[in-house]
């Protein structure tokens, strides 16, 4: 198989603004222009693939921004080469397969590599793309290659110092730094991992103005010719006036390999394109390693048969050896490092050189070759051993052209003079060669070489000036005066004359028109109309030629028609895009069609439409352009450089920070041709359905685009018809200013300490005084601010929901539709529970009707102190206020507010508010129905489930929504005899105060006593003294208590006359009313259940009754007094436990209270059916058979009837005696 030879040149002449002058060559850090050389290659990798091919030329040297020109008039050539082998197994075979394509991509990559490497270590002020790079490589199996470079320096440089630096570079120098370059540069490091030799330089003296060429080597450093005399390297003859690159030669180098083919392989017409071809592959491969200017057909090639049999004719179809003998002249300065570059030249490095040439030339597959050396020579002049002579080049009188007979331009009047081949300058230190080292380095600029050879480097144009000094430029007057001499005239001024560059060539084989190219893009007006193309249209990225902002700006300095001119081999793709389409790639590998949109967006005016996509239309987000807002604020942060977040304006400000606005108009000014084709078709379409961009729906990159810069969203281009939604039955219902969500934010934190006075140990303050107490921003969010910013779904949900009138079988975020509109149409629609759900439903109350509601009473409150509680101490001082270890409970609003807590009310309203949709929706079933009967809520009857907000919040209550004609009961005979303010028991509240007061200060409070850790009041002034609370329960309230169900069972006994059979979950009516009745009822025993009931005593008649008769008393004496005043007070001691006192002098006197039942209270007592079965027993004249309430009434009149009667029995006694 034959062995591929990639031949990759790339001899880019860039005048940075640095010369490799003797000075720089004496004095320059090697680690200074390492690190100038990595910057140098970061620069070039981020301009991207089409910057380096741009100047990445095979086979020729553009004009580019080169300081020389064309001319190489007092030049120095300075050359090295190297030779490496590598490890072929680092090729990943994914990635590099052999191809001619890949290796060729391969070679690029590493080519540009080498160049920043050797400029870093090459040193002298040489740029990367001053060197020019002919890298031969085997292919990805061959572990073998050369790379040969060169450069040009002015003749002021020594170039016998800098061919000596050059041999300073050692192979592991050399790898060491493109490795670095490498890694430094995210480039895989993999295609350099190899061994480089050492370099090995020489160099050469170039001009046509001087009588003698000098050739040097580094090792030697001998001058070619003793006299100095000889003949010009690059003159027409000795007197140089000659205008050929190559004049008289006078030596000849000469060389041979033999060659082994295979060329079965070939097809008809393949073979015939190669015997067409002759002798031209071989003598183009050899030009490629000889170099030096050398053309193919000055080179002469002699074949000879291996074989007698074999004929001897290049290439013929069959397999065959042949011996190939070639010779060409050359100066004698050139002739001995040619050929020894040759002699190094390996049989793979010409076998590739050769396949490579064929498949070039159209020979593709090339036939299967290998070629093996024989010998490479030179000897002086022309002798018997030469196999082939030269002829003296012909010469001419030589004229002086101006720059009007060879301008680039289509005319002299497009040609412009002054405009800068290069950005770049130098400072040219001819205006004050004499400037003191001390000046040099006091204006900021390097001093080199002093005292001997004295060199002031000035960098920056500013410090070029401090130094006094003049900072030059580069112009196209500059540019094209190297051209009116030597080859360039008559060749220009014939391309002018036939209107064409079309096969005029110099004779380094290169076309006039890329010679003048360069030249051409940065001097003439009218570009691309020059010398060379007359009749050249601008060829754009957008859809026709005035649609084209030539002078637009990309980025600082840089202008559309800038990009362009920066385009080399890429701009013929881009001419071909308006006939051929945008299917071809980027010579960097970018898709034409990718790269036009990213230009077309700054450079087009009617962008998105391009070359590419003609037909593209701008098309708006929204559903129409004049909906879109384009300065609507997407996105809002801090710039700063502190670690802290800032979220306002204001925090930015404080941090120093600058508060940055990302808008509308900015974020669709990055779309691309990709997103403008998906928004045409939707907007075609009416619909994002179905389209999709970068992989994802359409619909994914409108929505929050759509909803902070299109003015009626959510109607977009993905839906034109679309409405903004609320939760509500109407528009007119939506509350939007009513407040959703409110909350405190802090940018910094406030410590614990801070927060526990203001808003909680959790810092949750529940309004804004707190918050802004603590440098908070209170924020609130109304309801309008969350309707507008829902997604585009949920607004068409919620509008399909609208329009069927019903939520039913529509899901949103894992939970049905009305699920989710509930907690937003409870906080934003002033009809709730009529919502976009259930535009029909009625708020309803636990009422019969909606005027018998009462929304502002409270139901429950409660004291928050958001878990910041006060010491104990403190919260027992306020009122109703009792406080223990770490917790504080207050029951009065006073005591609360008192203590800077929040006292929370909850009222009817409240509770109204809270109750969800199918609370109203069955109470609405009630209301119709006039009942609950069957209606349940939350597990129980829907009676029980209201039956708390009914006693509440209903001014007619018993009468509810369950019984809108339900009558509030009392216990009593008649509501005339119902004491409803009536205090039925109160008690006195100590145990909330600081301490509990001692036994002594309790005592002497009227009404008070206790003793150690305890006190007991039973009345207010005495409670009230000792700052305890008194508390009192009256009728009302306790009839206020009966739930509905017990008013309707009493209402239910009234109607019958009876409550005999009435019982409530097992009590029993008469039971029910008997306690509050003998309280509340002013005729009790009447009651309800027995209005007709006599009074009675225990006695058979009522004036045996000894109504106030003690029947038991008691001392209530707390401390008890020791024995001995126990003694004296009258009063028996029983130990120093209990001192017992009989009478209320004693007790009195003994400090305690006296306390005594009467007969009279003793029977207060008893139930009405006790009273009731004392009258049946007096009227049948017997207590047998006769039950009282709780049963026989023989117990309940026995054990009072013997001591309150004053025949010391009781009635049923003295009926049974009877």
């Amino acid at each position: 198989m034959m062995a591929l030879r990639t031949l990759l040149l790339v001899p880019v002449l860039c005048a940075s603004g640095a010369s490799c002058d003797a000075g720089n060559c004496a004095a320059s850090s090697a680690a200074l222009l390492q690190r100038q050389s990595r910057q140098g290659l970061s620069q070039i990798l981020s301009d991207g693939d089409a910057e380096l091919d741009r100047h990445s030329k095979e086979y020729q040297a553009p004009a580019g921004e080169s300081l020389y020109g064309p001319d190489f008039t007092g030049l120095t050539q300075m050359e090295g080469r190297f030779d490496f082998t590598y490890d072929p197994a680092v090729y990943d075979p994914a990635t590099y397969n052999g191809s001619q394509a890949d290796v060729l991509a391969l070679q690029k990559h590493m080519a540009e590599v080498m160049k920043m490497s050797l400029a870093a270590l090459v040193g002298s002020g040489v740029q990367p793309n001053d060197i020019n790079v002919q890298y031969l490589s085997e292919t990805p199996t061959s572990p073998q290659g050369t790379c040969v470079f060169h450069f040009l320096c002015p003749l002021t440089t020594s170039p016998l110092i800098l061919a000596h630096s050059m041999n300073q570079i050692t192979g592991a120098t050399l790898k060491s730094e493109l490795e670095a370059l490498a890694t430094s540069s995210n480039i895989d490091p993999a295609p350099f991992q190899f061994q480089p030799a050492d370099v090995v330089a020489s160099y050469a003296v170039m001009s046509t103005s001087t009588p003698a060429a000098t050739t040097y080597s580094a090792a030697t450093s001998s001058q070619s010719g003793s006299d100095g005399t000889g003949d010009s390297l690059y003159g027409g003859g000795s007197d140089g006036s000659g205008e050929s690159l190559y004049g008289s030669f006078e030596s000849t180098v000469e060389g041979s390999f033999v060659l082994s083919y295979d060329a079965t392989a070939l097809n008809d017409t393949a073979a015939a394109m190669l015997q067409a071809l002759g002798e031209a592959p071989l003598k183009t491969a050899l030009t490629g390693l000889v170099g030096h200017g050398i053309k193919p057909d000055a080179i002469k090639l002699q074949v000879v048969p291996i074989m007698p049999s074999a004929t001897p004719v290049l290439l013929q179809r069959n397999a065959g050896e042949i011996k190939i003998i070639f010779t060409f002249a050359c100066a004698s300065d050139l002739a001995a490092q040619i050929s020894s570059a040759l002699a190094q030249s390996t049989d793979a490095g010409l076998s590739s050189a050769i396949s490579h040439v064929f498949v070039k030339m159209g020979i593709d597959p090339a036939p299967r070759i290998s070629v093996s050396y024989l010998a490479v020579t030179w000897f002086v002049g022309t002798t018997a051993t030469a196999t082939t002579t030269f002829a003296t080049a012909t010469t001419t009188t030589s004229r002086t052209y101006t720059l009007e007979d060879i301008h680039p331009c289509d005319s002299f009047h497009e040609f412009m003079p002054d405009s800068l081949m290069s950005d770049h300058g130098w400072c040219d230190m001819t205006t004050q060669s004499n400037i003191s080292e001390f000046a040099c380095t006091s204006a900021g600029c390097s001093a080199m070489g002093y005292p001997d050879s004295p060199y002031c480097y000035c960098e920056t144009k500013q410090a070029c000036t401090a130094a006094n000094l003049t900072y030059k430029y580069h112009t196209c007057k500059d540019e094209m005066s190297a051209y009116t001499h030597g080859e360039y005239p008559a060749l220009i001024i014939h391309a002018r004359e036939k209107q064409s560059c079309d096969g005029v060539e110099t004779t380094w084989s290169q076309n006039l028109g890329d010679a003048l190219e360069w030249p051409a893009r940065k001097c003439c007006k009218s570009w691309p109309k020059t010398l060379c193309k007359p009749n050249a249209t601008l060829a754009t990225p957008c859809k026709d030629r005035s649609d084209f902002l030539a002078t637009a700006k990309i980025s600082e300095g840089r202008t559309c028609m800038d990009m362009l001119k920066e385009l080399w081999d890429d701009y013929k793709i881009l001419e071909n895009a308006s006939s051929t389409g945008c299917g071809a790639a980027m010579t960097w590998g970018t898709a034409l069609a990718d790269w036009v949109p990213q230009e077309a967006r700054q450079c087009c005016g009617s962008y998105p439409a391009t070359v590419c996509d003609p037909h593209l239309k701008p098309v708006s987000i929204c559903k129409a352009e004049a909906d879109f807002q384009p300065e609507s604020v997407m996105h809002e942060w801090c710039q700063s450089n502190s670690s802290q977040h800032a979220e306002t304006r204001e925090a930015c400000r404080r941090l120093g920070g600058n508060w940055t606005k990302y808008t509308c108009a900015e974020h669709v000014k990055y779309f691309d041709a990709q997103m403008h084709k998906a928004l045409n078709q939707a907007h075609d379409t009416d619909t994002c359905a179905g389209v999709d961009v970068y992989g994802q729906p359409l619909l994914d990159h409108i929505r929050w685009p759509a909803q902070k810069c299109c003015s009626s969203y959510p109607a977009s281009v993905c839906d034109k018809h679309a409405v903004k939604m609320d939760p509500c039955k109407s528009k007119e219902d939506f509350l939007a200013h009513h407040t959703m969500h409110q909350w405190c934010h802090f940018d910094h934190p406030p410590r614990p300490e801070d927060c526990s006075h203001h808003c909680g140990s959790d810092c949750h303050c529940a309004s804004r005084g707190p918050c802004e107490a603590l440098n908070g921003t209170w924020k609130e969010e109304t309801c309008g601010y969350v309707f507008d910013h829902l997604d585009m779904e949920t607004h068409k949900m919620l509008q399909t929901a609208s329009e069927s009138e019903t939520c039913e079988g529509t899901d949103l975020h894992g939970q049905s539709l009305a699920q989710w509109v509930l907690p937003y149409a409870q906080q934003c629609c002033a009809s709730y529970p009529a919502s976009v759900c259930d535009k029909g439903l009625v708020r309803m109350t636990p009422c019969k009707d909606e005027g018998d509601f009462k929304p502002s009473t409270v139901m429950h409150a409660h004291c928050d102190f958001k878990s910041t509680f006060p010491e104990a101490s403190v919260c027992n001082a306020q009122p109703g206020c009792s406080g223990w270890e770490n917790h504080c409970y207050c029951q009065t609003e006073e005591g609360c507010r008192a203590l800077g807590a929040t006292w929370t009310a909850h009222t009817c309203q409240d509770e109204q508010m809270q109750w969800d949709v199918s609370m109203h929706q069955v109470l609405q079933e009630a209301a119709a129905a006039g009942s609950c009967d069957g209606l349940d809520m939350w597990g129980q009857a829907l009676s029980s489930a209201i039956s708390y907000a009914a006693q509440t919040c209903c001014a007619s209550t018993p009468a509810t929504v369950c019984d809108p004609t339900a009558k509030s009961m009392t216990p009593c005979s008649s509501a005339d005899t119902f004491t409803k303010d009536k205090v039925m028991y109160a008690w006195c509240d100590l145990y909330s105060s600081t301490t509990t007061p001692e036994a002594s200060v309790c005592n002497a409070q009227e009404g008070c006593y206790g003793d150690v850790g305890w006190c007991h009041c039973e009345q207010q002034s005495g409670c009230e003294a000792l700052n305890g609370t008194w508390t009192a329960w009256t009728c009302a309230q306790e009839v206020d208590l009966w739930r509905p169900e017990q008013h309707k069972l009493l209402h239910t006994a009234e109607m019958n006359g009876t409550c005999k059979d009435h019982e409530l979950q097992g009590y029993r009516a008469e039971d029910m009313v008997s306690y509050p009745a003998m309280q509340c009822c002013s005729d009790f025993p009447k009651t309800l259940c027995h209005p007709a009931v006599q009074n009675m005593t225990p006695c058979l008649r009522k004036q045996d009754f000894l109504a106030n008769k003690t029947r038991y008393s008691w001392c209530n004496l707390y401390p008890s007094p020791n024995a001995t005043d126990c003694a004296a007070h009258g009063c028996v001691a029983h130990g120093d436990s209990w001192c017992e006192c009989t009478t209320e002098s004693s007790c009195t006197a003994a400090g305690g209270s006296f306390f005594k039942e009467t007969c009279a209270s003793e029977i207060s007592w008893w139930a009405p059916g006790t009273h009731k079965g004392v009258e049946e027993a007096i009227q049948k004249g017997s207590c047998s058979g006769v039950n009282g309430q709780y049963g026989s009434i023989d117990a309940s009149v026995d054990w009072v009837g013997g001591e309150c009667c004053s025949t010391g029995k009781s009635v049923c006694q003295e009926l049974a005696a009877r």
